[in-house]
């Protein structure tokens, strides 16, 4: 093999070791790009690397995820309110009663001050404006001509509408002056959950809302995933569905939960939700226009840290491991005869088309056991047009290739025999360069 396809082949093996483990996406990028460079190269996995590894990318739709507390509690702020000190930072370990923040006391007095000046000066107004309704009303009776008193009954309703007015006016500074002084007797806020500081908001207070969510605890321990659902796929999801959570640090991480709440009323856009993505099989999308959030609860989140963001996908049994040899169907060549062939290895190296009889299939993952034709210690190769046989096979071992990290260390592009390649005969690739020899010959 010349040394730009062992580059070539290499870096595909590199990417494709820290993939998902869907081997057969990755052969057949191998035999594409051999075709390609016009070497017209076959590799091959072995049977027990493409059936062990019965994983779901690409055949089950994923979402993004973000691991969060399964308790949070909020402290709220009074928008019309100054706060004088806060007493905690982000970070912080709170306990029941844990002094939060203190509301500017002068402020509140000096509002206090203003409402008793507000009320004390309407109440001097009604009071004009009742006595000039009952001298109005003893006019009325003293009036003779008909247009005067009409007049005067017009101006003795608006009179009284204005007084029904200011009353209800000095009802609701009193309720503010009310709600100030009680402010004062409770200037301090304390926490009501045991946990940690999570966040402290930056803003003003000024809101139109009753109050802002100022600071947030989170409680320590228990963790559940938040994720997001779009448009298109809002209705996939719902309560008391069983869900894998794989952590995107490493997929051998595999967890269970059970989606315990549904947010399709709140709705956020993507610029809001940057940081979360739907997933099918590898390729990451953003989510488009609106966004919804589920809640998954875990049974078990040891490693998972909080923040770390996973992927998710609905439990169809896809862990499940099978018994026999479970190919995809891409792999099955369909003969003229109605039969079904495999480009497989021959014990010279070379390719033929082998017979094998399919059994069970399982439509989740799209894979076919095989009943006969092959062993776990077989190679076989992607279907590609150019394919006939008696061509020479190179192996690929995706195991070989990974490194501690998931994913393949090659030396200057190349590997070499001791570096996890084998020699022939045990299923493995040969020589310096992760392949067979050139001169093997069919």
């Amino acid at each position: 093999m010349n040394k730009g396809a062992a580059v070539v082949l290499a870096l595909l093996i590199a990417g494709s070791a820290g993939s998902y483990g869907y081997y057969y996406y990755n052969i057949r990028a191998l035999n594409s790009d051999s075709a390609a460079a016009g070497g017209l190269r076959v590799f091959a996995a072995s049977v027990r690397s493409l059936s062990d590894h019965a994983d779901s990318s690409g055949r089950i739709q994923r979402y993004g995820g973000e691991i969060e507390p399964q308790t949070t509690w909020s402290a709220t702020r009074e928008p019309d309110q100054e706060i004088e000190k806060t007493y905690v930072e982000v970070g912080d370990e709170v306990k029941v009663g844990t002094k939060l923040f203190t509301y500017d006391r002068s402020a509140l007095e000096n509002s206090l001050e203003q409402k008793d000046i507000d009320i004390e000066k309407k109440q001097i107004e009604l009071i004009s404006e009742k006595k000039a309704l009952e001298d109005d009303k003893r006019s009325l009776n003293t009036i003779k001509t008909a247009e005067e008193r009409a007049e005067l009954t017009i101006s003795i309703a608006q009179q009284e509408n204005t007084i029904k007015s200011d009353e209800f006016d000095i009802k609701q500074k009193q309720i503010e002056r009310d709600k100030i002084e009680a402010s004062l007797k409770n200037t301090d806020v304390y926490s009501e959950m045991a946990g940690i500081v999570r966040s402290i908001s930056v803003s003003s207070g000024n809101s139109n809302s009753d109050s802002d969510t100022y600071i947030t605890i989170m409680a320590e321990g228990d963790f559940r995933v938040k994720a997001k659902l779009n448009e298109q796929n809002v209705s996939e999801v719902a309560l008391g569905d069983k869900m894998l959570v794989y952590s995107r640090a490493d997929e051998s991480r595999v967890y269970t939960g059970t989606v315990t709440e549904m947010d399709t009323f709140t709705t956020q856009s993507d610029s809001e939700n940057s940081s979360y993505y739907s997933f099918s099989g590898s390729s990451d999308s953003a989510l488009s226009a609106t966004n919804y959030s589920f809640y998954v609860t875990l049974g078990e989140a040891s490693g998972l840290l909080l923040g770390e963001h996973v992927y998710l996908e609905k439990d169809e049994g896809q862990l499940e491991k099978r018994e026999g040899i479970w190919l995809d169907e891409a792999y099955l060549v369909p003969g003229e005869d109605g039969m079904y062939y495999v480009w497989a290895e021959t014990a010279r190296h070379s390719l033929e088309l082998r017979l094998v009889v399919p059994g069970e299939y399982d439509a989740l993952l799209g894979r076919y056991e095989i009943t006969s034709g092959l062993t776990m210690e077989d190679y076989i190769a992607y279907p590609m047009d150019y394919m006939k046989e008696g061509q020479a096979v190179t192996r690929v071992d995706y195991e070989a290739a990974k490194a501690d990290d998931g994913a393949a260390e090659l030396d200057g592009g190349t590997a070499g025999p001791d570096d996890g390649a084998a020699e022939p005969g045990d299923g493995s690739a040969e020589t310096d360069d992760g392949a067979t020899e050139d001169d093997t010959e069919a």
